[in-house]
């Protein structure tokens, strides 16, 4: 939800504040949405707020993933720690807490865990698991190249570089997240 946005329940203008997003949980934001009666523009706009979220979830897990995949060492993800802890907050903040502390531990084990928890907690389906160990048919719905490479035909084996996610919806939707880096 961003400011300017508003919507009409029981015929009176409420003007729905990025802050009450930024500090409200999913549940409250839900709740709030049920309590009254919605017209289709407050659910579509509820529903864009909770794939923002979901989506600024995604984007710091496929980093971390990147970050582990490529062997970073324990001082490079504590200050990468640093940064997501920074850029993230509300929702966002609290499901990445335990991804931040586990990053400054160092400990990839225990990242991985915590990465794992969060996507489960918040229905994230990752898109390739990343690291360049992995090759798969290219599939452009789901891949994007790294370094500007040219586009290689569908079914191309690549190596992804870096995880994307999709998030699966109350209602059963899945919405692509980001998609997954590869390279040829």
């Amino acid at each position: 939800v961003r400011p300017g946005y508003s919507s009409v329940w029981d015929g009176e203008r409420r003007q729905v504040s990025e802050a009450l997003v930024e500090e409200a949980s999913e549940a409250d934001i839900r709740a709030f949405v049920a309590s009254r009666v919605v017209e289709p523009e407050a659910r579509a706009v509820a529903r864009q707020a909770v794939i923002d979220e979901r989506r600024a979830v995604a984007e710091s897990l496929a980093e971390v993933r990147e970050l582990l995949a490529n062997g970073a060492s324990e001082r490079a993800l504590a200050s990468r720690a640093r940064l997501i802890a920074g850029r993230s907050s509300g929702v966002a903040g609290e499901d990445l807490a335990g991804v931040v502390r586990a990053m400054e531990s160092g400990d990839a084990d225990r990242i991985r865990v915590a990465i794992g928890d969060v996507a489960q907690r918040r229905s994230l389906i990752e898109v390739g698991p990343g690291g360049g160990t992995d090759v798969v048919p290219f599939d452009p719905k789901i891949h994007e190249l790294v370094g500007g490479a040219k586009r290689p035909p569908a079914g191309t084996f690549v190596q992804v570089m870096r995880p994307g996610y999709s998030v699966r919806l109350d209602d059963g939707e899945v919405v692509h997240l980001g998609k997954a880096k590869v390279d040829t």
